[in-house]
C-alpha cells in the first residue's frame, strides 16, 4: 500500500481531509479496511498528529471513518473526491455553519451589551488581560485562536445570565467540529475590535458594545462562509 503525498506548504486540517479523500480513493478502500496507523499517516502527510486528528475527527463527523480506540481508523462509507454524497454533505456543513452563525451573533452581541451593564470591575480588568493577551499572541505568532475564544466566552459570562453559556457552549462546540475558523487575515482585521469592545464595556455604553460585536463578527461569518464555499467548490 503506497501511502498520501505530503501537504505542500499546509498544515490546516481542511487539507488533509482532502488528501485523506484523495487516498482512499487512490488506494480504493473498501468500507471496513483500516487506515495507516497515525505516525504513518502523519509522516506521510508531513503535518503534526493533532492536525491529523482534527481531520479524522471531522471525516468521522461526515459518517466516512470510525476511530476505534486501540485499534485505529476505518472507513465506514464510500467516498471519492467527486462523490456527489460527500460534496452535498459539505453543502449541508456550510448550511448548517451559516445558521449557527447567525444564532451566535444574536447571542453575542445581546451578551456584550448586557456586559456593558452589568460586568463588575473586576470582570472588565479580566477582559482587558484576555484583550491584552490577545493582541499580544497576535504579535509574537500573527494568529491568537485560544485568547480570541477566551474573550469571546467571557462576554457569555460576564452577561449576568448564566443561560447564554449554557447556550453558546454547545454551539461553539459544534462550530468547531465543523472544522472551521477564521483566517489569519480576517484575525487581523477584528484585532482591533476587540479592545473597541473593552472600552465601550468599560464606558458602560451598551449600544456600542453590541454594535461592534456585530461589526467584528460580520468580518468572522463572511470569512468563515466564503472559506467554506471554496472549499466545497474544490471538491467538486
Amino acid at each position: 500500500m503506497t501511502l498520501p503525498q505530503p501537504v505542500i506548504a499546509q498544515s490546516r486540517a481542511d487539507a488533509v481531509v482532502e488528501n485523506l479523500i484523495n487516498f482512499i480513493a487512490s488506494e480504493a478502500l473498501a468500507v471496513g479496511d483500516r487506515l495507516p496507523a497515525e505516525r504513518e499517516l502523519a509522516n506521510a502527510l508531513g503535518v503534526s498528529r493533532p492536525i491529523l486528528r482534527e481531520a479524522l475527527k471531522h471525516l468521522a463527523a461526515l459518517g466516512i471513518v470510525e476511530t476505534r480506540t486501540g485499534s485505529g481508523s476505518y472507513l465506514t462509507d464510500d467516498v471519492s473526491p467527486h462523490d456527489q454524497r460527500f460534496v452535498m454533505k459539505l453543502e449541508s456543513e456550510r448550511q448548517s455553519l451559516v445558521k449557527l452563525l447567525q444564532l451566535r451573533r444574536a447571542l453575542e452581541s445581546e451578551a456584550a451589551a448586557l456586559t456593558a451593564l452589568k460586568a463588575t470591575p473586576p470582570e472588565i480588568s479580566e477582559l482587558e488581560l484576555l484583550v491584552d493577551r490577545l493582541e499580544l499572541e497576535h504579535v509574537q505568532h500573527g494568529f491568537a485562536p485560544e485568547a480570541d475564544k477566551a474573550f469571546h466566552l467571557a462576554l457569555y459570562r460576564f452577561s449576568g445570565n448564566p443561560l447564554f453559556s449554557q447556550i453558546i457552549n454547545p454551539i461553539w462546540e459544534t462550530i468547531e467540529r465543523l472544522k472551521v475558523r477564521p483566517s489569519k487575515n480576517v484575525d487581523v482585521k477584528t484585532l482591533g475590535l476587540h479592545r473597541k469592545t473593552l472600552e465601550h464595556i468599560r464606558s458602560r455604553d451598551p449600544e456600542r458594545a453590541r454594535q461592534t460585536i456585530l461589526d467584528l463578527l460580520h468580518q468572522v461569518e463572511h470569512d468563515l462562509i466564503q472559506t467554506s464555499a471554496i472549499n466545497t467548490k474544490e471538491v467538486i
